[in-house]
């Protein structure tokens, strides 16, 4: 029954937030990747930019020379949001997962206001964390291998994820482990490209790609940060009313705050 609940409100809460973080994309980010893809060229070998794949994520994108891309227009629309939507849907999957069992346990108590305080932790452990190691790009941009990239950024999303939730809802004696597990992924070697970020044999269009991606990290942070404060809202308002509805929750008098 529980289990049944969670998928199906993750179902709805998942299609919210990838709706409206679709929106925001295609009035913020999608004009910068345009005016990026507008610079694209042929690239020396060895170098490596190509097709690039949004993801809701990080706001980042993949790199692969052979990759499919959708077309503008309608294409690219619905490719936005279809894959937004389905990583709503995960994340939703995740974070109700997660709010339910402290409830059950009488660990916290999760009402809507706290429902923020976990769509900014969201935010933190998987845009911005990861984006202060490595930025998200825009098409044009080299990187380094795919490969390496995702290895960090799955180091810093475990590493940042249980160290906010030792630090929200463990005792004491081990918040020191919950500040050690956020700063550990930084403390190894973080994949950088060594070399310059435009390849762009003209000056101008270098220059231009360049406020290009700065412009591009900010409206990807707040299109993410959007993001994440409706599926934390949304997420602690179904898990109380529909999702824990007529189950018992012990009450705990040594919940924590959030």
């Amino acid at each position: 029954m529980l289990f049944r609940r969670l998928v199906m409100n993750a179902v709805v809460v998942g299609f919210i937030a990838g709706f409206v973080l679709s929106i925001v994309q295609i009035l913020t980010v999608n004009p910068i990747i345009v005016a990026a893809e507008s610079f694209e060229q042929a690239e020396p070998a060895g170098v490596v930019t190509g097709q690039h794949e949004q993801t809701p994520a990080t706001g980042g994108h993949h790199h692969s020379a052979d990759a499919w891309a959708p077309k503008d227009g309608i294409e690219r629309l619905l490719s936005t949001l279809v894959a937004n939507v389905m990583a709503g849907i995960g994340f939703a999957a995740l974070v109700l997962a997660l709010m339910s069992q402290l409830q059950i346990q009488g660990i916290a108590t999760v009402s809507v206001p706290k429902g923020l305080a976990w769509g900014i932790a969201g935010f933190l452990a998987f845009f911005l964390a990861p984006g202060i190691g490595m930025p998200p790009e825009i098409p044009g941009a080299v990187s380094a291998p795919i490969a390496s990239r995702q290895l960090w950024w799955v180091l810093v999303v475990v590493g940042v994820s249980i160290g906010l939730l030792v630090l929200a809802y463990a005792p004491v004696k081990w918040k020191a482990f919950g500040l050690l597990s956020i700063a550990a992924p930084y403390l190894v070697s973080i994949p950088h490209y060594d070399g310059p970020m435009f390849t762009h044999p003209d000056p101008d269009a270098v220059n231009a790609l360049t406020g290009l991606h700065q412009q591009f990290f900010m409206v990807s942070g707040m299109s993410n940060f959007v993001f994440w404060l409706v599926l934390g809202t949304a997420s602690a308002w179904v898990l109380n009313r529909w999702v824990l509805a007529g189950l018992h929750t012990p009450t705990n008098s040594t919940q924590r705050p959030l």
